[in-house]
C-alpha cells in the first residue's frame, strides 16, 4: 500500500478500520479523534495480508480505466474534439485535444456510438497505431518511449499486448 502524499492512511479490516499516522499532521487530526487503540501484531498481520490481496487482484485483473493517461502522455497521439462556443452574437469554434479512450469520443450527434465497449476503444488505439497507420505511411505511430506503460494506472503494457497478439 501506498501512503504518498498521505497524512493517514485508513485499512479496512472489516468491521473496524486501523488508522496509520504518516505525517505529524495526520498525527495531530488523528488525536482530535480522541484515543484510538494501538495497532498489535495481529492487526499489523491482517492489514499486510488485506493490502498484499488487494495489490494481488489488481495487478492480475484491472482492466483499463478510460482514463485517458495514455493517450494524453503519446507524442504520436493526436485526437481531438471540436466545440462552439457561443457569447451573443459572437462566436468561435475551438479545437481541443481529446482522447479516443473516452466513451464520449466516438458518440455521434444521433447518440450512436460505434464504440460503446472500452474494448472497442481499446482495439482501435491499438489498430490505430500499428496497423492502419503502418498501412497509410509506412511506420507504427508509437515512438517507444514507454510513458503509457510507465504511467498506466493500472499497469497495462501496450508492449505485452502486441505481442500477443502478434502471436496470434
Amino acid at each position: 500500500m501506498s501512503s504518498e502524499g498521505a497524512d493517514v492512511c485508513l485499512t479496512d479490516m472489516g468491521d473496524t478500520y486501523l488508522a496509520e499516522c504518516v505525517t505529524p499532521k495526520g498525527e495531530e487530526l488523528l488525536k482530535k479523534m480522541g484515543d484510538l487503540p494501538a495497532a498489535d501484531e495481529a492487526l499489523e498481520t491482517k492489514r499486510q495480508e488485506l493490502s498484499d490481496a488487494a495489490e494481488k487482484e489488481v495487478n492480475s485483473s484491472v482492466s483499463c480505466l478510460a482514463c485517458g493517461t495514455c493517450t494524453y502522455l503519446c507524442p504520436t497521439c493526436h485526437c481531438f474534439d471540436i466545440t462552439d462556443e457561443v457569447k451573443r452574437e459572437d462566436g468561435k469554434r475551438i479545437r481541443s485535444w481529446d482522447s479516443c479512450m473516452s466513451w464520449l469520443f466516438t458518440i455521434e450527434t444521433s447518440g450512436h456510438n460505434p464504440r460503446p465497449s472500452q474494448k472497442e476503444r481499446w482495439r482501435q488505439r491499438l489498430m490505430h497505431k500499428f496497423k492502419y497507420f503502418a498501412d497509410n505511411f509506412d511506420a507504427i505511430a508509437c515512438v517507444g518511449c514507454g510513458r503509457c506503460v510507465m504511467y498506466c494506472p493500472v499497469n497495462i503494457d501496450i508492449r505485452k499486448i502486441v505481442t500477443d497478439i502478434s502471436k496470434l
